[in-house]
């Protein structure tokens, strides 16, 4: 009665223990927010993926309006591009609230499906205070 009992407790818990192994942790974007900028002076802000269930396999990012001066790049962690850092960096040229939208999916890896994720920030661009 006891064996029988013990190996169902195990037969439980190693069943509970696969299937928190099979999902995936959420996809974390940072920072919540980006800061503001000033019209015509240099601006950078870096953007960080993490989690989910492996690399980032595909993705869209676009800026509009889109020659607003800012861009999106990969600048190389330790030598190496990762596309799940990113900086927006430029001089805005226009008055306007710029933003920034970011989509795509992770690649799934052994039991994890694959994690999709979107986010969209808002930049505010101000005058130069004088």
């Amino acid at each position: 009665m006891i064996k029988l009992i013990f190996s169902r407790l195990i037969i439980t818990v190693l069943a509970c223990f696969l299937l928190i192994g099979c999902i995936p942790p959420r996809v974390i974007i940072t920072p919540d927010k980006l800061p503001d900028a000033i019209i015509g002076m240099p601006y950078s802000a870096e953007i960080k993926i993490d989690g989910g269930s492996g690399p980032i396999g595909g993705f869209e990012n676009i800026i509009y309006p889109e020659h607003c001066g800012l861009k999106i790049i990969f600048p190389e962690v330790n030598g190496v591009v990762e596309s799940n850092y990113m900086r927006i960096q430029g001089t805005p040229v226009v008055k306007q609230e710029i933003s920034v939208s970011l989509k795509g999916f992770m690649i799934p890896t052994g039991w994890n499906d694959s994690s999709s994720y979107k986010k969209i920030y808002i930049i505010k661009v101000k005058e130069a205070e004088k």
